[in-house]
């Protein structure tokens, strides 16, 4: 979640840290960045509608879906939602 990442650094600490942060990590070649094909998107949608009772916003709903697809359970984000969703979480 390159997006979310960058804009609560961009929150927290400022535009110059988030531009730090943004580099770091499209320049890490330890961290693999996926990008959502559009044939999730219906499954993703159902997802969304899942949680039409909560706040789990779309974009983490979009991560959950792409990292069913790709054999990952474990996220590390700040992030509670994911707990709801039932993913492990870290930290």
């Amino acid at each position: 979640m390159v997006d979310e990442t960058v804009t609560r650094v961009l929150y927290e600490r400022g535009h110059r840290d988030a531009l730090t942060v943004l580099g770091l990590v499209r320049g890490d070649p330890s961290l693999r960045i996926l990008h959502v094909p559009e044939d999730l998107e219906v499954e993703i949608d159902r997802e969304f509608a899942r949680y039409r009772d909560s706040k789990v916003s779309y974009t983490d709903c979009s991560s959950k879906v792409l990292m069913a697809h790709h054999g990952i359970s474990t996220v590390f984000s700040f992030d509670e939602d994911f707990e709801v969703m039932g993913l492990h979480r870290i930290p």
